[in-house]
């Protein structure tokens, strides 16, 4: 599962996309010409930015998968995706998940 986000000018975007892929979770970013600040603000909406990752939130991971989180079945597998990856740390208080960002 990656989340693509975008900064493109005042424009933000971010895409879930391979929703159905459990065993990977990271952000593939492409800030262009984006200064430091504007792209910490750009992955703030995501979550909690922590250096070179972002503890991103359960409702915005569950927002983003479109009509994927109104699945039963697609959030039973995203759930057990979450815990299977607690033992490592990477769950947060929260319940947000750490993704590794990586710069395009």
């Amino acid at each position: 599962m990656e989340i693509h986000t975008k900064a493109s000018g005042a424009a933000v975007s971010s895409t879930l996309v391979d929703e159905s892929n459990f065993s990977a979770f990271r952000i593939l970013l492409d800030a262009g010409s984006a200064d430091r600040d504007r792209v910490a603000r750009t992955l703030s909406k995501l979550g909690r930015v922590d250096g070179e990752h972002v503890w991103v939130g359960w409702e915005q991971l569950v927002g983003l998968a479109g009509a994927h989180g109104h699945d039963p079945d697609w959030l039973a597998a995203a759930a057990a995706m979450r815990e299977s990856v607690r033992r490592f740390g990477w769950v947060d208080e929260n319940g947000g998940l750490r993704a590794h960002v990586v710069n395009l």
